[in-house]
């Protein structure tokens, strides 16, 4: 469920119409876009620090330390992360944020793929792009809404509105759907 509300709020709430330079939506400025790129390869810096302090930190190659050091490297910072992000910065926030989550997205689906598959399956890289990244509901957004912003596409009112209300879902949906198992632990 989230993969089809998170891209929404990621851009859908970017476009609002009414913002000016504070989204996808906003006027085009060269300076967004080079602060957009800084901001993404800070993102594959930190990637890389965390990849190689979670080598430092966690020992072994089974499964468990796997998973443990892809923990590590990332983070889940788009399911509560753009919430905060938009509460406190705003649709700006969101713009250079998504940057972050881009890299952070790309390694999970690359990189983290690859890492705890290998050795159990015969995944190649061209494999995971295909069928994990240009797929991924979350890219598909990211290059519609870069789309939006370089061509400077306006977004008709009745779609905007209806991109609103699909990006209010992208917190309490999720909580719904991981509250399920949780009731069932509690109360049998």
């Amino acid at each position: 469920i989230t993969p089809l509300v998170l891209p929404f709020y990621l851009h859908g709430g970017a476009f609002d119409q009414q913002t000016v330079k504070a989204s996808f939506h906003a006027e085009y400025d060269s300076d967004m876009l080079r602060l957009f790129f800084l901001e993404f390869f800070i993102s594959v810096l930190l990637h890389i620090s965390a990849a190689l302090l979670a080598a430092l930190l966690v020992r072994g190659q089974d499964g468990r330390t796997k998973a443990l050091r892809c923990c590590i490297i990332f983070g889940n910072v788009g399911f509560v992360g753009f919430p905060l992000v938009r509460s406190i910065l705003g649709d700006l926030g969101v713009f250079y944020t998504s940057g972050f989550n881009t890299v952070l997205a790309l390694g999970i689906w690359t990189f983290g793929v690859l890492y705890i598959n290998k050795g159990t399956s015969k995944l190649d890289l061209r494999t995971v792009l295909r069928e994990r990244v240009l797929l991924n509901p979350s890219f598909i957004a990211l290059f519609v809404g870069m789309a939006v912003f370089l061509l400077q596409i306006r977004i008709p009112a009745v779609l905007d509105t209806t991109m609103e209300y699909l990006a209010a879902l992208a917190v309490p949906l999720p909580m719904f759907v991981a509250e399920t198992p949780m009731r069932k632990l509690w109360f049998g």
